[in-house]
């Protein structure tokens, strides 16, 4: 599996004395809990990798923090209190002591760096896919108008065991109808030729196009075992955008990730992913008022969800997760 982390060869890990707050990683998360009066404040928040708070590291009542990032060592995090005066770079250590303003931020304090790694609709124009097509060709296919984009007609695993195939000659009848198309996607087994009809599959609704990995048009699986799935968009309406459903390739059901859209991102080497995961109109206080709300979450090999934070109305606002021997992820609260 190749590294989605484009931070490494930046930093000299060392870990000789320090250790994890808990378990096998951390994550520290800006989370903006909303009230129905007065300010409401984000502050910066240490979890261990199961979702278990262990302590908030930033309180007062002062500003907006957020963009938390580890440390390379892991032992503190650097994050932006947003004041009306300007922005602050502070650090925190990870046991809540030494809280400071500091004079410049550190080299690899970077939070407007767009590095995360992440899955995310496709833009193959339509030539390039027409051009890639497997022989025999669709024929007197309908052309779509320029803005439109055409369905993928056979996707290979990262491991050649499965591809996912879509019927190319029912998608021309179809005329490319994205509420149609799901019906029409199959997957194979490369080994044995058994084939499964994803309609036929618990939890499938729809499905229209597959994302593909930020940067590379090619590349739309997930696979760190036993993890196998890769992702589809859905468009719901003007009102609700967008969501995004996972196909869990070992169990063969589909899963959505989120009412609204949740944008996938991979965490190099474990089997697992993340999510920021939009939640639209969720009820404040009496219900009189609603918000539109923002989570971080993780999803692992079982797609059983793990949500840092509580599940109260709440904006999220940027993380990073900490690893041994790992240099640390950073998530962007502002993802395309």
């Amino acid at each position: 599996m190749k590294s989605w982390v484009n931070v490494a060869a930046t930093f000299a890990l060392t870990f000789t004395t320090h250790e994890l707050v808990a378990g096998d990683m951390n994550v520290t998360v800006s989370i903006r809990y909303l009230q129905i009066r007065g300010t409401s404040y984000a502050h910066i928040y240490l979890y261990s990798g199961q979702g278990a708070l262990i302590r908030p590291l930033t309180a007062r009542s002062e500003g907006q923090d957020v963009d938390p990032i580890f440390a390379p060592d892991g032992r503190e995090v650097v994050f932006t209190r947003k004041l009306k005066k300007g922005h602050e770079v502070w650090a925190v250590q990870t046991s809540g002591a030494n809280l400071h303003v500091l004079s410049s931020k550190p080299a690899w304090y970077r939070p407007d760096a767009d590095e995360t790694p992440r899955f995310t609709s496709l833009t193959m124009e339509w030539e390039t896919w027409y051009k890639n097509l497997p022989d025999p060709a669709i024929g007197a296919t309908p052309q779509p108008s320029p803005t439109s984009t055409p369905p993928l007609a056979r996707l290979v695993a990262p491991d050649e065991s499965i591809e996912l195939i879509l019927d190319r000659n029912a998608a021309a009848e179809q005329n490319y109808d994205n509420s149609q198309r799901g019906k029409l996607y199959r997957l194979r087994d490369r080994k044995t030729g058994h084939e499964s009809l994803i309609r036929e599959w618990p939890g499938f609704e729809t499905l229209w196009d597959p994302l593909h990995l930020r940067g590379n048009e090619d590349w739309y699986f997930l696979f760190e075992p036993p993890l196998k799935t890769i992702f589809f968009f859905v468009h719901l309406n003007s009102t609700d955008g967008d969501t995004v459903y996972a196909l869990d390739l070992n169990d063969q059901k589909v899963v959505r990730l989120s009412p609204n859209y949740a944008t996938p991102i991979p965490f190099d080497g474990d089997p697992s992913f993340f999510t920021v995961t939009e939640e639209r109109y969720l009820p404040l206080g009496d219900g009189k008022r609603t918000v539109n709300c923002s989570y971080l979450d993780r999803w692992d090999a079982r797609f059983h969800r793990t949500r840092f934070g509580r599940s109260v109305p709440a904006i999220f606002g940027g993380a990073s997760v900490f690893r041994r021997n790992h240099p640390p992820l950073i998530i962007r609260r502002n993802l395309d």
